[in-house]
């Protein structure tokens, strides 16, 4: 999960979810991707540990923005910089999310951010990025 700050957008209305606005389940297959530049955000002082981020998401009831990265990218909130996704890596960690357990109620196509719902016992997973094979 990472929180992402964008200085420019092409579009308007980059606030609102491209898919989901009226709280129904969003499958991968209804989001058009994009590739993605990478870019510089800002980084907490003190980033979140997993234990902090699983308690996060836990006590919103499961509620999580995911920000979506390929496998082989770090965390943009350990680096200081979002690297770019392109759109099938991006479709296939919206997938990987959605097979751990979670419901994508909306996708920010301008960020690649997902907001999901998860049960608690698949938090974990979620807040640590997948499951091991995936990470």
């Amino acid at each position: 999960m990472a929180a992402v700050g964008l200085l420019s957008c092409d579009r308007h209305d980059v606030y609102a979810p491209s898919v989901g606005q009226s709280g129904i389940r969003v499958a991968p297959a209804q989001v058009s991707f994009r590739d993605m530049p990478g870019h510089p955000v800002d980084i907490r002082p003190q980033p979140l540990s997993i234990d902090e981020i699983e308690s996060a998401i836990l006590k919103q009831g499961g509620l999580a923005l995911v920000g979506l990265k390929a496998p082989d990218s770090a965390r943009s909130g350990a680096t200081g910089y979002r690297a770019g996704l392109t759109a099938v890596a991006a479709e296939k960690a919206l997938e990987a999310v959605v097979a751990i357990g979670a419901e994508v109620l909306s996708f920010y196509d301008a960020f690649d951010i997902a907001v999901v719902r998860i049960a608690e016992d698949r938090v974990p997973l979620l807040a640590a990025g997948g499951p091991p094979s995936q990470r």
